[in-house]
């Protein structure tokens, strides 16, 4: 079993990168609460000047497919993207483990 992945490529407004920052937990709480096959947002890393890599787990592609769709009707999530602009997005296929180590 595999889960969904994105792979988002952000431009951040300069000068709103701690504000950025500080809305990404309420983004992912947002997108927790209304799409229910959202499984973690486990990763964000500076990349460049004002850009960032931010990782979006889905358990299948409809559910990222959905989240996408209603980003923009979700608030808490809204706040945290309208500080930036994507780059562009790569999509994986993320292994779920059968067993912990």
């Amino acid at each position: 079993m595999a889960h969904f992945t994105e792979f988002v490529r952000l431009r951040v407004q300069p000068g709103r990168e701690e504000e950025f920052l500080a809305h990404r937990p309420g983004a992912i709480a947002a997108i927790a609460e209304q799409i229910p096959g959202f499984v973690a947002a486990p990763l964000t890393a500076r990349v460049g000047d004002h850009e960032w890599i931010d990782v979006w787990v889905y358990a299948t592609q409809t559910d990222a497919e959905s989240a996408n769709a209603r980003a923009e009707d979700i608030p808490g999530f809204m706040a945290y993207a309208s500080l930036a602009e994507i780059v562009n997005i790569e999509v994986g296929s993320t292994p779920v483990p059968t067993a912990t180590v």
